[in-house]
């Protein structure tokens, strides 16, 4: 966020390069641009900056960057009321909280998530909530024993053993230890991740329908994940260090959980029947559904998982940035979500650099086969040839949130 116009600049220029590509127009991988907003700073009527706004949304509209973050989400307008600016490191860490030192993310990162499979729970439970809630809880102390395991080892580690990290006092606690000291204070300023995924999944098997279709499952999903928020929300208090729930991205884990379960449950319709577990809390990404009712059932989310999160909206074809902007707007202004990244196939030929609107093998100006793919793959971009296995099925399912629901990525 700008605070001076020497910084407003530093931002245009940025995006400005960014926008043109690297070479004959290739897509850069990275970074990961994330663009925060701010009512009355860069977005709203009279905003100074309101025109960087605008330039993001532009250069989304043609590069899937930068992906947005509210700071008028009331969870992060509590630290930027207190002039601390949340960030986040794509879906993945998001650290502000803190029970040993100041808040905020700076010099702070996760020291280690775990994930619960919660689709094997819901099947194990076999509809029976009070079974699912007990063997939800003994899940959620297996992952904190996990983590707890993994602090012990780590805090083993000596200032000696990370002499840049460490050493140069890059990381929060860092500064003052010795050669010999524990890393034990940097990891006390650091956080815990519990995370979960398939959450979709967990409510078919538990009420037959999945929290894009039916509001008894919805309920039952904010109570799932609002339950997982209280306990680590506990064992912050227990352990006085920092506990976050996550809302897991799964590159891996959506595809190895799903193949496990098939393997021990066999094929259940609307919960196995898939090469993959639908990450975190999303809904499904072949449900046919509005953009606006996936932002209004996926937002309550975002306060919940407090160690990262992210909601997607897939789009049939290039978007204006107006498009972009719009639909920004409207997430922001009448929900409570924070972190929303545009998604769709950007497609450009090798050969000469055009970028390819439609779904075609050959570039329609120089006739060239060479065009390369370019889609998101959880909170990053990805060449769509080295999406793992899992991810490749589920981007084959992705529908669009706009207008005919049709399939994204066809062309891959």
């Amino acid at each position: 966020l700008p605070t001076s116009d020497d910084a407003a600049l530093v931002c245009q220029i940025f995006l400005e390069e960014y926008e043109k590509g690297l070479g004959k127009n290739e897509q850069p991988i990275f970074p990961n641009i994330i663009f925060r907003t701010k009512k009355g700073i860069n977005r709203g009527e009279n905003a100074p900056y309101g025109y960087l706004y605008k330039l993001a949304c532009r250069v989304a509209a043609s590069r899937m960057n930068p992906t947005f973050m509210n700071m008028d989400a009331d969870f992060n307008l509590k630290y930027y009321n207190k002039g601390i600016i949340p960030a986040t490191m794509g879906c993945r860490t998001y650290v502000c909280s803190n029970v040993n030192g100041p808040e905020g993310p700076n010099r702070r990162g996760n020291n280690a998530p775990t994930t619960i499979n919660l689709p094997r729970i819901g099947i194990e439970a076999r509809g029976n909530l009070n079974t699912f809630w007990t063997l939800l809880d003994e899940r959620l102390i297996l992952a904190k024993e996990s983590l707890l395991h993994r602090y012990e080892v780590l805090k083993r580690l000596k200032m000696k053993d990370l002499p840049f990290v460490i050493g140069e006092e890059l990381m929060l606690g860092s500064e003052g230890l010795g050669p010999n000291d524990s890393i034990d204070p940097i990891l006390k300023n650091g956080t815990w991740a519990i995370g979960f995924i398939g959450l979709a999944e967990t409510l078919v098997a538990l009420t037959g329908h999945h929290h894009g279709e039916s509001e008894e499952a919805r309920e039952l999903g904010y109570h799932i994940i609002q339950h997982i928020r209280d306990f680590t929300d506990q064992v912050t208090v227990e352990t006085h260090m920092n506990w976050s729930c996550y809302a897991t991205p799964a590159e891996g884990l959506s595809g190895k959980f799903i193949a496990q379960d098939k393997k021990r449950f066999g094929i259940i319709e609307g919960v196995t029947d898939k090469d993959y577990y639908t990450n975190s809390f999303h809904v499904p990404v072949g449900y046919s559904i509005s953009i606006i009712d996936k932002i209004q059932i996926e937002a309550p989310f975002h306060s919940m998982c407090n160690a990262g999160h992210i909601s997607y909206i897939e789009l049939d074809g290039y978007p204006t940035g107006e498009t972009i902007e719009k639909i920004i707007n409207y997430a922001y202004d009448h929900s409570n979500i924070s972190y929303v990244g545009i998604n769709f196939h950007l497609r450009y030929c090798k050969n000469c650099g055009k970028t390819l609107n439609e779904h075609t093998q050959n570039c329609p100006t120089c006739g060239s086969t060479n065009i390369q793919g370019i889609s998101r793959v959880t909170g990053y971009l990805s060449l769509d040839e080295r999406f793992g296995q899992g991810k490749v099925a589920e981007r084959k399912d992705r529908l669009s949130h706009n207008g005919e629901h049709s399939p994204v990525y066809r062309s891959v």
